[in-house]
């Protein structure tokens, strides 16, 4: 079949309006930050899950590779298609419906292309709080991809990667079959738990097309600090004491350096130094409550109680000021994207081993 006879298909099963070829295909076909790009025969928007089957069956007809994409904000590629190959970038930005919310079971259902930031703020319209914070690219970013790429964000530490935020979802599987696996049970005694296969697999399974998700009461309280310390051991002893302290408030904990807090000096506007004196690691730390409680007292005493190694520390639970040194945090990658081409990673180690891993990655970089 002819590559005009194809798209000729495609555009009869989902309409000739879902489909991009050529040069306005280009914004799908390349990553953000102009890194990674490659070509496809078409880039396509279903619209629903039977047209993403629909889809599928006839890339699978004709043997067409498909590339899943979401928001497309991926830093490593795995949303851009090959620079050459036989293949269809499949879009799910248009199936962005909230299915349902349903407070009293603390769930809601939404579809793959919903933004993150539409479903946390579908949750708070319900007083209710959906986890996962990717602040950088909140607006951007689609559940579809964060539950394909097990997602973590800053509130890792509390809730869990994306996996543990998920109770169902609805896949269209490589045949064009859909697979309806949206239970919204908190407590299900059965296996195999299907869901698990497709979550981080990045599309490689499945096309995630809906999911239940987890809902958790809404914060009342919040408090944020910032600390300049001595080394990344000093944040990894900090960390356990402040968990022992302050248990399941501590909502988020983040090391910089100092050569990241110098590129976003360097790139991003309206951003400085948090601190008067210049230091070569700083902790932003982020706690929360559904109590109305002073967590800022709380942090204060934890961070004082802990000893040798805080050079200097700030708390507040004023918004604006948090939002600004959050903002530090949240425009590295950008910061990156400015300075030039580099490599990015998303390093597991086990807590315990940060600081090793810092120490012997720094010193085969120098080398």
């Amino acid at each position: 079949m002819s590559q005009i006879d194809f798209v000729s298909l495609l555009s009869a099963l989902i309409g000739s309006e879902a489909v991009l070829t050529g040069e306005d295909s280009a914004p799908y076909c390349a990553d953000r930050r102009g890194r990674y790009s490659g070509n496809a025969l078409a880039v396509v928007f279903p619209s629903d899950a039977q047209q993403v089957a629909e889809v599928v069956k006839l890339c699978a007809e004709n043997k067409v590779y498909i590339v899943p994409q979401c928001g497309n904000t991926s830093l490593c590629g795995g949303s851009v298609p090959l620079p050459q190959a036989k293949q269809v970038v499949l879009n799910l930005s248009r199936m962005k419906r909230i299915r349902a919310v349903d407070p009293l079971n603390y769930t809601m259902t939404v579809e793959a292309g919903c933004t993150l930031a539409s479903v946390r703020e579908a949750a708070e319209q319900n007083n209710r709080l959906f986890p996962l914070e990717l602040t950088a690219i909140l607006r951007y970013c689609e559940i579809g991809g964060n539950i394909s790429t097990n997602a973590g964000g800053i509130g890792v530490l509390r809730y869990g990667n994306a996996r543990d935020l998920v109770l169902g979802l609805e896949v269209v599987l490589p045949d064009g079959r859909i697979w309806n696996g949206l239970r919204s049970l908190r407590k299900d005694n059965t296996g195999y738990d299907l869901k698990h296969l497709f979550i981080g697999a990045e599309g490689t399974l499945g096309i995630i097309t809906a999911a239940v998700l987890k809902l958790y009461p809404r914060p009342q309280s919040t408090a944020t600090a910032c600390l300049a310390i001595a080394n990344p051991l000093i944040a990894v002893r900090l960390l356990a004491h402040i968990r022992a302290t302050c248990g399941d408030t501590l909502s988020g904990f983040e090391i910089i350096s100092r050569s990241c807090l110098d590129l976003v000096f360097r790139h991003i506007p309206e951003t400085g130094e948090p601190f008067q004196n210049q230091y070569g690691y700083y902790l932003l730390i982020h706690s929360c409550d559904v109590l109305q409680s002073p967590l800022d007292d709380a942090l204060r005493n934890a961070i004082q109680s802990f000893g040798a190694g805080i050079l200097d520390f700030d708390i507040t639970t004023d918004a604006g000021k948090a939002a600004q040194w959050w903002k530090l945090r949240m425009n590295i990658s950008e910061a990156q994207k400015r300075e030039g081409i580099s490599i990015k990673h998303d390093v597991s180690v086990p807590v315990s081993r940060v600081a090793e891993f810092i120490e012997r990655a720094d010193a085969v970089l120098k080398n």
